[in-house]
């Protein structure tokens, strides 16, 4: 008892007094200190444990926060553009084409918003052990796919405003066609249960 007692950690518990010539003395005390040390011992170890669970559980929102806050200023200027088109804003050179044709700015707006947000929480490794990960996906990807093809779309097919320069229709084409080839990608690789291959893809997709 008294080597079981200085092993654990806290405070000191003296068996010294509780024995005489070797033997116990009034053992059911001697018990009760040994239990009392044990018990102060895994309480201790658990709230160490709760708070490593709780530091990972913090860190493992730490990527997704990140791509959340980087998804604001796209959501917010697309939802400033949806509030134009539902209103009696004027129409100038600028926004005329958004106007003249504007199913493909607004899928691509709400796909884009929907893809970005819901994407962001699919790198929540704790989600994504839970069906949520599932239901959410088949939401995500399609929209992803919806952005990157109206993207596309406007792109060829909309009047160039003053001001946009080939190279930039060049990026627009590249991230288009590469994020709907990632997309595209994803969805076979988890059609075939190669889940290895779906989180690659998805990843450089989103």
């Amino acid at each position: 008892l008294r080597g079981r007692l200085s092993r654990l950690p806290g405070r000191k518990y003296d068996a010294g007094p509780l024995l005489q010539d070797g033997e116990p003395q009034a053992l059911g005390l001697m018990d009760r200190r040994l239990c009392a040390a044990m018990l102060d011992h895994v309480t201790n170890r658990g709230r160490g444990e709760v708070s490593a669970m709780s530091n990972g559980s913090w860190k493992q929102w730490r990527v997704p926060a990140g791509l959340l806050a980087l998804s604001v200023v796209p959501i917010v200027a697309g939802a400033s553009r949806l509030n134009q088109l539902a209103s009696d804003a004027t129409v100038t050179e600028a926004n005329a084409r958004f106007f003249d044709q504007p199913l493909p700015v607004v899928l691509h707006i709400v796909g884009a918003s929907i893809f970005c947000v819901l994407g962001a929480f699919q790198f929540v490794p704790s989600l994504r052990r839970r069906a949520w990960h599932r239901v959410a996906g088949r939401i995500a990807l399609p929209m992803g796919l919806v952005a990157s093809l109206s993207g596309l779309w406007m792109t060829f097919f909309y009047d160039w405003p003053d001001g946009d320069e080939l190279s930039l229709a060049v990026v627009r084409v590249v991230v288009g066609v590469g994020m709907t080839a990632a997309l595209v990608l994803a969805l076979v690789a988890v059609r075939r249960r190669d889940f290895r291959s779906h989180r690659a893809w998805v990843t450089r997709g989103y």
